[in-house]
């Protein structure tokens, strides 16, 4: 089992993302299998914190999940901005899609950027998801910790900073232009794990940010599948067969776990 960055796409590149529409898509296209697709949705400038206008996200027309309850980030303090970030596991489309972002149509200045990753015979869910925002103090990443499920994670996280300079990664955490997009006054970013890691890894920006951010990170974690669909649990250090219940002389009971090796 591996999990790894398949591909990623900013919306908009530039300087001017979407307003005054009610949606706005662009084409993605990825080669090999995707397992897990992150969206990451920037609301910035003027009124960018006075409520949350992205109304869902799909991909290939398939829906994905708000994280964090389905709530957005959003710092309203002096340089405003916001992100959300949405999630699909399983069953993601494959080859030539469309991606799309269902807005309200106001003047609300946003941007998005979808990452899709491969995890070869699994699906994927999220873990260790996390939040910020900082007026004016001192922030530089995340430390996001996966639950050590007994396979690796990649870690992602996308900011929003009031600085006027794109913030690149810092050493093991990877970002590139075509993922940043600079408003001028304003920078939003992905930033991916360079490597898969179990456990608790930092994810951060190359230093420290006293700017206005909004941000959120989270770990994409595999969910191996075992025989017939059956999924696998870790036990004792080990990744189990998640136990199933059979029936033996009218009695419910559980069927051994075997071990994966």
């Amino acid at each position: 089992m591996s999990i790894a960055l398949l591909g990623y796409l900013e919306s908009h590149s530039g300087t001017t993302g979407s307003t005054n529409e009610g949606s706005f898509s662009w084409p993605f296209t990825v080669a090999g299998t995707p397992e897990g697709a992150v969206v990451f949705v920037f609301q910035v400038g003027a009124g960018a914190a006075d409520g949350d206008y992205c109304t869902g996200v799909t991909y290939g027309g398939a829906s994905l999940t708000a994280l964090n309850s389905g709530n957005y980030v959003a710092d309203a303090v002096g340089e405003p901005g916001s992100v959300k970030a949405y999630f699909l596991g399983n069953n993601v489309p494959q080859g030539n899609v469309t991606v799309t972002v269902n807005r309200t149509n106001n003047a609300v200045e946003m941007w998005a950027v979808v990452c899709i990753v491969s995890a070869t015979g699994t699906t994927c869910t999220t873990a260790g998801l996390q939040t910020a925002t900082n007026d004016g103090g001192s922030w530089g990443g995340f430390t996001i910790n996966d639950g050590s499920p007994g396979a690796n994670s990649l870690r992602v996280m996308g900011v929003y900073n009031g600085n006027n300079t794109v913030y690149s990664g810092a050493t093991g955490t990877t970002t590139a232009t075509s993922i940043r997009i600079d408003f001028g006054n304003y920078t939003c970013g992905l930033y991916v794990e360079t490597f898969a890691s179990e456990g608790s890894t930092s994810i951060a920006l190359i230093s420290p940010t006293t700017s206005d951010i909004a941000a959120i990170g989270f770990a994409i974690t595999e969910i191996p599948i075992g025989p017939t669909g059956r999924t696998y649990v870790k036990a004792g250090g080990s990744m189990v067969l998640k136990p199933t219940k059979v029936r033996i002389g009218g009695t419910q009971v559980e069927k051994p776990l075997k071990v994966k090796v």
